[in-house]
């Protein structure tokens, strides 16, 4: 959509000032006559079922993101991802039993190995 809208922009412009130059050089117009007539070329070139046409195109993208899952339904869920400064996850990016355990603890100063197993409230951190 952005770059159906730039290619719009770039020709609607380039045709409306080149009516208004032909006008005001070649037909030896007014500048205001001249301008009236580029606005008018500009307007009459954006077509009318442009808006529909956008509408219908974001519904599609909608679509599409709905078959793959990436539609929310409630959004204090994306404000809470969106203030998040740390996500853990496995290897692969996924959480596959909902319990994770943590292996290696980085901060500023140093980085410890913890030892444990999901949410069992033992194992230690050892400095390396």
């Amino acid at each position: 959509m952005e770059f159906l809208g730039r290619c719009l922009v770039v020709i609607v412009l380039t045709i409306a000032i080149s009516a208004f130059l032909l006008a005001y050089f070649k037909a030896h117009e007014a500048a205001v006559e001249g301008f009236k007539s580029a606005v008018a070329i500009a307007v009459a070139m954006i077509p009318n079922g442009l808006p529909a046409l956008v509408t219908i195109v974001l519904a599609m993208g909608t679509r599409r993101m709905a078959d793959r899952n990436a539609i929310i339904k409630q959004l204090p869920c994306v404000e809470t991802l969106g203030s998040l400064t740390v996500i853990c996850s496995d290897k692969t990016g996924t959480l596959t039993k909902n319990e994770m355990t943590l292996v290696s603890l980085q901060t500023v100063e140093n980085v410890y190995d913890a030892t444990g197993v999901g949410y069992a409230p033992t194992g230690t951190f050892l400095h390396e």
